[in-house]
């Protein structure tokens, strides 16, 4: 794994481009709320709301972009991945507000759910794969060094000319964090869990191949059980550009034009359209 992902933010804009990708669209249910501070910014809080830093995003569309591994391509696309947008009507990213999860890696997440150990073997990695209470879901880290699930957020609707964007934070752990100061940017400790993402192997005798990914009209569900409408994902967020700052070891950090924190679920069947298919 790169110690960080910096280029995030572009190649999610891209991806829909690309020939190995193939963009789905489909109708879901979930929900965004949180707390967003972006004096630039003059979205409306929640009705009956005053304070302008309580969010929601009022999700009504829901996309999975699958990428699949490219024998030609190599290391470019060395797995399966998943980029997951909720976003407030279909418009284009450029156009809309929008939270993003980029899975880098489907089998790994697909192993973390699970959590089995064929052979006695245990398939997943802690570093990125907490399952250390049984009395909840496990859980994918998420964040930008060893974590297997990134996440992004855009104000593109709400603002269109502040250009405002940031990253979810992690654990920042040493010695390949370079994240900024907490006193500049406090959020730690981002995930997500999952009640279904695609057709896992139920047989914890047999191994998660790496070839495992999410096929057409599977379902992806961002939730503690099959139903819950309680938070499955917890987003702590940072200004990309102060984020990249501390990554580059700049000094000083950009101020932060955007923080804050998103709370959620999603859910909804991947469905593959056209390569190169823009949305919506």
């Amino acid at each position: 794994m790169e110690k960080v992902r910096p280029y995030i933010a572009t190649l999610a804009l891209l991806c829909c481009a690309a020939t190995t990708v193939a963009c789905a669209v489909g109708e879901g249910t979930g929900r965004v709320t949180g707390t967003i501070e972006a004096p630039q910014c003059t979205f409306d809080p929640p009705k009956g709301i005053s304070s302008q830093k309580l969010f929601d995003l009022e999700a009504d569309f829901f996309a999975g972009v699958p990428i699949d591994a490219d024998s030609i391509l190599g290391p470019a696309f060395p797995a399966n991945q998943m980029i997951i947008r909720v976003q407030h009507s279909g418009a284009r990213l450029e156009n809309a507000n929008a939270l993003m999860f980029w899975i880098f890696d489907s089998a790994k997440v697909a192993r973390c759910l699970r959590g089995a150990s064929p052979g006695g073997v245990q398939e997943w990695d802690d570093s990125y794969c907490d399952r250390s209470d049984a009395a909840r879901p496990p859980r994918l880290l998420i964040g930008m060094t060893r974590e297997m699930v990134s996440a992004f957020f855009v104000l593109n609707a709400s603002c269109p000319i502040a250009f405002l964007s940031a990253n979810a934070l992690g654990a920042c752990t040493a010695p390949d964090s370079n994240c900024p100061d907490v006193a500049i940017c406090p959020g730690r400790g981002s995930w997500i869990t999952f009640a279904h993402f695609g057709n896992i192997e139920s047989d914890e005798n047999k191994a998660i191949d790496a070839a495992f990914r999410v096929n057409d009209d599977d379902r992806i569900a961002a939730r503690m059980d099959e139903t819950s409408t309680a938070p499955a994902f917890h987003v702590e967020l940072c200004d990309v550009a102060t984020v990249n700052d501390a990554i580059n070891r700049l000094v000083p950090l950009t101020k932060p034009r955007i923080v804050g924190t998103l709370e959620g679920f999603f859910d909804f069947k991947l469905e593959r359209g056209q390569a190169g298919q823009p949305f919506p």
